[in-house]
């Protein structure tokens, strides 16, 4: 069904932008019951590279680039918010210590090759807020306690706030 749109994205990505696989790249790399405090963490990264003492995270997305992480675009501020979660996560993922793992989301269907990626090297603060709300949200699996999410505004506001309460235990 996608195979024509695919082959144009290829072709766009490879040719015209010139994007090139570091040699020694590991693709598909599955992590499963990796601990982090007493949460069981699993996932797949699409790509991983070796750059010295450091690796980079590379995850793909279809749709359109993302500006950057942080964005005044009330509209974009969430999909931003997850991005950047998104490689805290797999930094989080990969047991890596703050500022070893850089993070990096490659928009396949940016307009131009300067849009095509957006690199992010989470911050020891990051990986300690998302490290404290995976525990919380791991013991409300568990326990099946479930919060009512109703009393937040769907947008990053809302997002933020239901995050921080999850963390402060105040649900």
């Amino acid at each position: 069904r996608y195979l024509e749109k695919g082959q144009k994205i290829l072709a766009r990505l490879f040719g015209e932008f010139g994007y090139e696989l570091p040699s020694g790249s590991q693709s598909e790399q599955k992590f499963k019951d990796v601990r982090l405090g007493s949460a069981t963490l699993s996932g797949k990264l699409d790509r991983v590279d070796q750059i010295g003492s450091k690796k980079r995270v590379v995850d793909y997305k279809t749709g359109p680039a993302m500006r950057g992480f942080d964005t005044k675009d009330k509209n974009l501020a969430l999909k931003a918010h997850n991005h950047k979660t998104q490689l805290v996560f797999y930094a989080l993922l990969l047991g890596a210590e703050p500022g070893a793992v850089e993070g990096q989301m490659v928009y396949l269907e940016a307009q131009s090759q300067k849009a095509m990626q957006r690199s992010y090297i989470p911050a020891k603060e990051d990986m300690q807020r998302l490290s404290r709300l995976i525990e919380a949200v791991y013991k409300k699996v568990v326990n099946y306690d479930l919060p009512d999410t109703s009393g937040y505004t769907p947008d990053l506001a809302g997002r933020l706030a239901f995050e921080q309460d999850l963390i402060d235990g105040k649900i």
